[in-house]
């Protein structure tokens, strides 16, 4: 059976562009991210990066990640293939009619601390548009064999991350 355990919890007291947790130890085998969140951004919303870091290389900014990602809706759907690029995006629920709702996302990132391999993870999550709701999931890899000890979550554009997202890291062992 496996032990999920907290490891850090952040709830946003006010608007800001990044968030940077870090000081995450390296004894789960599997890290979990949950969050909800919204931007500042006046319409459908825009993306959301997270960047992976360790104690030896700091957030990495570099075109290291690499993954696929896809959406379906009431109206479409599409797929998306990331290439070296410096983040992980995600798509956010921005502010418009919809003032109270908040997207909700489950990121898993396996093997975090092994330091014999590139890091791998996947996500799901919804997406609040003005006249409808996606559903969205994807995964890849950071092209690093680091072990991920902080993790960054960046508002892209000008905007930001508003009042009232959280995130909150658990770990994941055998027990």
């Amino acid at each position: 059976m496996a032990v999920i355990e907290a490891i850090q919890s952040l709830y946003l007291e006010s608007d800001v562009t990044t968030v940077t947790m870090d000081g995450i130890p390296g004894t789960y085998e599997h890290l979990q991210l949950r969050f909800t969140h919204r931007n500042t951004y006046p319409t459908t919303g825009t993306g959301n990066y997270m960047r992976f870091g360790s104690t030896v290389t700091g957030i990495d900014t570099g075109p290291n990640y690499n993954g696929n990602w896809m959406y379906g809706g009431t109206s479409s759907a599409a797929d998306y293939r990331q290439a070296n690029q410096n983040y992980i995006e995600l798509q956010v629920t921005g502010t418009h009619n919809r003032t109270s709702e908040y997207m909700a996302c489950v990121m898993n990132i396996y093997d975090y601390a092994n330091t014999n391999k590139n890091t791998a993870f996947e996500w799901f999550n919804n997406k609040v548009p003005s006249a409808s709701y996606y559903m969205m999931m994807g995964g890849g890899f950071w092209n690093s064999a680091f072990a991920v000890d902080r993790i960054s979550w960046i508002q892209a554009g000008s905007y930001d991350l508003q009042r009232g997202s959280e995130i909150t890291i658990y770990g994941i062992k055998s027990s």
